[in-house]
């Protein structure tokens, strides 16, 4: 009996280690991109402690970079500014050192974004840099177009990074590869059910073979859109990588597109975080009105104030408050109302800010393994020791 439970506990142990692995993230199964294909893609290097890790981006609106939020948050806590190098224009990395590097004026994380320690599944994986300056377009470095609507299922689109391409080294050129989108029923018989939401998009095909994988992470997926290009996902996770009927997994970017939009306008208000289409900020003129209108009152009631306490100094200076002489006790003034107490209310968390009390322990040492779902892995081979590779589709550099 004894033997018996140990098998069960090791066999559990087993299947939770081998078949739940950390995300990973590379291109399997594609090609090199031609030169500067895609203009907007941005490529980031991610230092934690002693390691560096790679992940991807893209530029949108000129100062903006969309990215995955596992590539800029370690243990439940938002990297610095200081600790994300961002590349634009690049296609191979053994010229990186040629490139600018820009600089970051926030790091913007979605407030319900969680890594899930147990299935290694990603939820609200977005986040936004914003970076210093406005970057001027020019033939290397192009805008994305943000899609406003989710393809159709079987729409042929591409994913692109610089990521793994199988057992091999991270590449060092821009490589991409194609995959078509699935619809959320199929994923969901394909993983388990309540892994897949609806702010997560599917790609892949039934026989594997092609996907991203570790050191992806954060890169746009891609599909052509009435002629042009649009990213209408960013690579975030899946069961190991071009796996049979294991597709990669994407943040579906029309579905976050009213976050995106807030964010950057400044107005996310401390109970969005869960938004669905059509739904709109009633910040803005609504909320300038009330201030305008709280000052008026409030001028209001302070000059009744001030005219009500000269009104009784003057009456009491001219002689008109009386004492009754019978009285040897002096009539007590009448009190004014209880003294005023002003109530802080606690300031609004910044609508950003990311925390999440549920990540008190290190990620598992599994995020290592090349099987893994996609997160961040150690790249080998950085050209020029400029980066290493990270974890979930991030992969760490040596």
């Amino acid at each position: 009996m004894k033997y018996l439970v140990i098998f069960t506990i090791l066999l559990h142990v087993t299947y939770v280690c081998d078949s739940k692995k950390p995300i990973s993230s590379r291109i399997v199964g594609g090609k090199e991109t031609l030169e500067h294909q895609y203009p907007w893609q941005a490529f980031l290097l991610v230092s934690t402690n002693d390691q560096t890790f790679q992940c991807s981006g893209s530029l949108f609106a000129s100062r903006w970079i969309l990215t995955a939020a596992h590539c800029v948050t370690f243990s439940g806590t938002t990297v610095s500014n200081l600790q994300v190098k961002v590349f634009l224009g690049v296609h191979d990395l053994n010229d990186l050192s040629s490139h600018v590097q820009h600089g970051i004026r926030k790091i913007t994380v979605h407030k319900d974004y969680r890594h899930d320690y147990l299935t290694n599944v990603e939820y609200y994986d977005i986040a936004l840099i914003e970076l210093s300056q406005e970057v001027a377009p020019s033939k290397k470095i192009q805008n994305a177009t943000l899609s406003v609507s989710e393809p159709s299922p079987n729409t042929i689109c591409y994913v692109s990074g610089w990521g793994k391409t199988g057992f091999s080294p991270n590449s060092n050129v821009l490589r991409r590869v194609s995959v078509p989108i699935i619809s959320d029923s199929k994923c969901r018989q394909k993983y388990t059910d309540s892994w897949i939401k609806g702010h997560m998009l599917c790609a892949g095909y039934d026989n594997g073979g092609k996907d991203s994988c570790q050191g992806d992470s954060g890169g746009p997926l891609q599909c052509i859109i009435s002629g042009s290009t649009n990213v209408v996902g960013i690579v975030s996770w899946g069961a190991g990588c071009a796996k049979p009927d294991k597709p990669g997994v994407y943040a579906s970017v029309p579905h976050f597109r009213v976050w995106i939009e807030e964010t950057m306008k400044g107005l996310l208000s401390s109970a969005g975080g869960k938004e669905e289409e059509g739904e709109t900020s009633s910040i803005g003129l609504n909320t300038a009105a009330k201030i305008i209108i709280g000052f008026v009152f409030g001028s209001i009631i302070l000059s009744v104030i001030v005219i009500g306490a000269v009104f009784l100094i003057k009456k009491y200076k001219s002689g008109k408050r009386r004492v009754d002489p019978s009285n040897t006790q002096p009539q007590q003034q009448s009190q004014l109302p209880s003294q005023y107490q002003t109530q802080y209310q606690n300031g609004l968390q910044h609508p950003l800010a990311y925390t999440n009390e549920s990540m008190n322990f290190q990620p598992s040492p599994l995020y290592q393994n090349q099987n893994n779902f996609k997160r961040p892995i150690q790249q080998a081979n950085a050209p020029n020791n400029l980066y290493q590779t990270p974890q979930s589709h991030l992969y760490p550099h040596n």
